[in-house]
């Protein structure tokens, strides 16, 4: 679990520049820096901040500690380098040092200096800090031991090291002491972390209280969102989507994703496909989306009976032109044909038969033409047979002889990535329902337009390519 981290430093890489001062402290927001930059002067040492990050990140906690100390000694008070020095010191489990780094950023402001000790366990790494993060947090109830923040901070390290108990804990004794004054963000923070340490009810309550105090803001919608998916209210979700959507109208079109998912969730295909359509068809980026919901129309039709030609980009060692293909009689149960002609510079045309036992049985491939008419009784061309399509719908594993070298042993590739996509006859897109081989040595592949009916060949790489672009 992601480590609820309340950050106090302006990181740059893993050194921080700074930690400045807070006049009028507050609870940090997550991931959010709860001070203004500090401006390091030059340095006559010629330390820069780039040599201390270089020793930091090599681990050379001591060396980039002297460095920072002998720039320090220029400018005395100086947050960049008393940041870095606590930084160093917390590596080096010097807790008291850091301790009085944090002092001296600000003296006169013991709540500032609480929340730096409450939340600075959350900027070393996990491995660092577990033996000394109780000290912190203790430490820092003893300067702000009225606040919540000490215990979120307490319990979101014990949950990130798998500690429940200790988590739940902690956070039971922080919940009475938050405040309206704690701000939206931190209390939804609050809700999130009671929730996941099993202070169900607890996390519940707070987020009904913020609900009705804070029915407008964004973070506590987008909450009260997520909480409602997690039991599977999908129709209450749906009225705080909405809601989410009509407050937050710059994020107009990502929100409207997420609907569309929600509608599937929900068993609502129609609405889904159309959510997605429409999404579509304002932004071409969402196309996908409609293959994602199973939207059929978003597909092509590759079906022989409806398609005129099927038109290729082939790339033949340099050599660049089209091959087109117009199925007369496409049956994998019976015998077929097709005529296919390419473009200049090949200029080239012929037609091809291919017999039952072809079609049912063969694993050789003939994928190069020299012209005129073919009769093939153990081979296919651009259609594979029935045999090694069942292979690959059912083991994963074929073999198929495809460049003339023998055959090869070829594995399906489960990826999770965009549909190939061709222009139809109307000059629409539409993506194809591909599967994806591969040989095991890496050098060829190819991908099949997945229907047994029409085991079509939409994409081919062979030491030579060719792409299905068209149909008519």
């Amino acid at each position: 679990m992601k480590r609820l981290v309340c950050t106090l430093l302006i990181v740059a890489g893993i050194i921080p520049c700074a930690i400045a001062q807070q006049k009028s402290p507050a609870p940090p927001k997550q991931g959010i820096s709860a001070h203004k930059k500090t401006i390091v002067p030059s340095s006559k040492t010629g330390f820069s901040d780039e040599d201390i990050r270089t020793a930091f990140q090599a681990k050379e906690y001591q060396k980039a500690l002297d460095m920072a100390d002998t720039r320090s000694k220029e400018h005395p008070g100086n947050t960049i380098d008393l940041g870095i020095k606590a930084l160093c010191y917390g590596m080096l489990h010097e807790k008291e040092k850091v301790k009085q780094c944090l002092i001296a950023m600000n003296p006169h402001h013991p709540d500032s200096i609480g929340i730096y000790l409450a939340t600075f366990p959350g900027n070393l790494p996990k491995e660092a800090v577990a033996p000394d993060a109780v000290w912190y947090f203790n430490e820092a109830r003893k300067l702000i031991p009225n606040s919540a923040i000490p215990y979120l901070m307490e319990s979101a390290v014990m949950l990130d090291d798998s500690l429940t108990d200790k988590a739940k804990t902690a956070a039971l004794k922080g919940y009475p002491l938050l405040k309206e004054t704690d701000g939206v963000e931190m209390r939804i923070q609050y809700c999130k972390l009671l929730s996941a340490c099993g202070a169900t009810a607890e996390g519940a309550a707070l987020l009904d209280h913020m609900v009705k105090t804070h029915p407008e803001d964004t973070t506590v919608v987008s909450e009260h969102y997520a909480s409602l998916l997690r039991e599977n209210k999908y129709a209450e979700g749906m009225q705080e989507l909405n809601h989410l959507i009509r407050l937050q109208p710059q994020y107009n079109k990502p929100l409207r994703k997420e609907r569309a998912f929600l509608y599937k969730d929900m068993g609502k295909g129609e609405e889904a496909c159309a959510e997605a359509a429409s999404l579509a068809a304002e932004d071409d980026n969402y196309f996908f989306l409609q293959t994602r919901m199973g939207c059929m129309g978003v597909f092509a039709d590759l079906k022989p009976s409806s398609v005129k030609s099927y038109t290729y980009n082939v790339d033949y060692h340099g050599s660049k032109y089209q091959f087109i293909v117009t199925p007369k009689n496409i049956h994998m149960n019976e015998s077929s044909s097709f005529s296919w002609a390419m473009t200049a510079p090949a200029s080239l045309s012929g037609s091809i038969q291919m017999s039952k036992m072809a079609l049912d049985t063969a694993r050789t491939q003939m994928n190069t033409f020299q012209g005129g008419a073919v009769d093939l009784d153990r081979t296919t061309s651009v259609w594979i047979s029935s045999a090694v399509f069942r292979d690959l719908k059912t083991t994963g594993i074929t073999r198929m002889n495809t460049s003339g070298n023998g055959l090869k042993r070829f594995q399906l590739i489960e990826e999770n990535m965009d549909e190939p996509v061709i222009t139809n006859a109307k000059g629409q897109k539409k993506a194809l329902r591909s599967i994806h081989v591969r040989s095991e040595d890496g050098k060829e592949e190819l991908w099949i337009n997945d229907d047994p009916a029409n085991p079509l060949i939409t994409q081919m790489s062979i030491g030579w390519t060719i792409d299905l672009i068209s149909v008519q």
